[in-house]
């Protein structure tokens, strides 16, 4: 009897995850700082920009923020400059508790002193969604968390 209930929390917590679509990541907290990290994300591969064809300047794009807990947003549109072929986007959250944003395995820190936490990093692909990690300082303890930014 005790065996079937165990089996049956499992198949409950199995169909509830696949239901919901949840992503489960495993974290890792850095004893001496206290950070927690996302481990195996793909932001953290290595990726270089993606090339285009527009000529160098100053843009907008409308840029949509998934992941997280919906709590945050991106400004949108957003500013892309193009310069000999590659994009930068300036992305600015409704928080000022990111640290830090990881985006094709290299870390970029926020521009200068805002309101809101502001950061500039390559584009790296316009026809999928970007996968970043933020450090967000507004827990107990920092947190590394996984969005999808999407350029339209």
């Amino acid at each position: 009897m005790k065996r079937r209930k165990y089996f049956l929390c499992i198949a409950v917590v199995l169909c509830t995850l696949s239901i919901i679509g949840t992503v489960c990541y495993a974290y890792e907290t850095d004893v001496n700082t206290g950070r927690t990290k996302i481990e195996d994300s793909k932001a953290g591969e290595e990726k270089e920009a993606a090339m285009t064809e527009l000529p160098d300047g100053e843009y907008t794009i409308p840029v949509e923020l998934k992941g997280g807990s919906g709590r945050v947003s991106v400004t949108s549109p957003a500013v892309m400059i193009i310069k000999n072929g590659t994009a930068q986007i300036t992305i600015i959250w409704s928080s000022s508790n990111y640290d830090y944003i990881i985006s094709g395995g290299k870390v970029y820190e926020p521009m200068e002193e805002k309101e809101f936490s502001t950061f500039q990093i390559p584009v790296l692909s316009f026809d999928e969604p970007m996968t970043v990690i933020a450090d967000t300082t507004a827990m107990s303890i920092p947190y590394e968390i996984e969005y999808q930014l999407v350029l339209d």
